[in-house]
């Protein structure tokens, strides 16, 4: 277990992997794909959300870097374990959908 750089001897905190990090990425990224996924949304639209997502998650990384509350690897490993959720979530909804039947 790592401990966060703000942490002192008496009181040690955890802070890998970043769950700050983790939660808003997972949860922006598979929302963005329920929309893209469920609503007509135009391309132009589409693109302008993409971005305003990055942008999101390029902040949180940031913000939890300079506040010194993680550690590099903290925020590597958030962003890895947000990314393979939102995958598994992906993969879950395509298994998940109707299946035509087909007729012989």
């Amino acid at each position: 277990m790592t401990y966060s750089p703000l942490s002192t001897a008496n009181d040690p905190k955890a802070s890998y992997p970043s769950s700050h990090i983790f939660i808003s990425i997972s949860y922006m990224w598979a929302a963005m794909f329920v929309a893209f996924k469920y609503i007509n949304i135009k391309k132009p639209i589409r693109i302008l959300t993409i971005v305003v997502v990055s942008l999101f998650t390029l902040c949180s990384v940031l913000t939890r870097l300079m506040s010194g509350n993680h550690w590099f690897t903290d925020v590597v490993g958030g962003i890895f374990l947000s990314f393979t959720l939102v995958s598994a979530f992906i993969c879950f909804l395509k298994w998940w959908e109707p299946r035509e039947l087909v007729r012989k």
